[in-house]
């Protein structure tokens, strides 16, 4: 699946599924800190 795809096109998609995980985090955390 990687494979067939150039580095380039794997790039945005990473930075997205990063993106999308810290703010995740970020809401995970804040609400444990309003508990």
């Amino acid at each position: 699946m990687y494979s067939d795809a150039p580095p380039e096109s794997r790039l945005p998609i990473d930075s997205v599924l990063t993106v999308s995980l810290l703010s995740l985090l970020h809401s995970i955390n804040h609400s444990v800190n309003t508990l």
